[in-house]
């Protein structure tokens, strides 16, 4: 893994080709029907604030 670092930490990227999950992989994962990602809690939790989401 190659971490390319940057002030901003959703700029950081890997140089890596190969991701752990990806189209063909053999593998017995699966994905949730819904999935929610968080990068930014306090920015995710203010817009939960803002828009009443429970």
């Amino acid at each position: 893994m190659n971490l390319i670092k940057n002030d901003i930490p959703i700029l950081e990227y890997d140089t890596n080709s190969k991701a752990v999950i990806m189209p063909g992989h053999s593998t017995n994962f699966h994905f949730p029907e819904k999935a929610v990602m968080l990068f930014m809690e306090t920015e995710i939790d203010d817009y939960a604030m803002t828009n009443k989401c429970d």
